[in-house]
């Protein structure tokens, strides 16, 4: 059984090591690691924003609004969040004028 603090696994995260490097560390397997973070809350995708694997989501796009870079959920996502929160009200259907 792994017995690692939350705050160990966060740091460990945050250093870049994958669950496997973890698990590798502790003398456990990749799957305890992972079950260990999910219970503590710490997973990956938690800390990070990443899938497990440790590939961030989607891909870096340019806003549309705004030209800065964010990471995108998918093809449609193509809007940051701040200029989505600035534009809340607005209708999208016929664009969005740049700020």
């Amino acid at each position: 059984m792994l017995t690692v603090s939350a705050a160990a696994l966060r740091q460990h995260i945050i250093d870049g090591e994958t669950y496997a490097a973890i698990a590798h560390r502790y003398g456990s397997s990749e799957g305890a690691v992972t079950q260990r973070c999910r219970r503590l809350g710490v997973s990956a995708r938690q800390v990070l924003g990443y899938h497990r694997a440790g590939r961030p989501k989607g891909r870096r796009r340019m806003c549309v609004v705004c030209e800065s870079e964010f990471s995108s959920t998918g093809a449609g996502n193509v809007v940051c969040k701040p200029c989505k929160q600035i534009h809340a009200g607005e209708n999208w259907t016929s664009g969005v004028t740049p700020i």
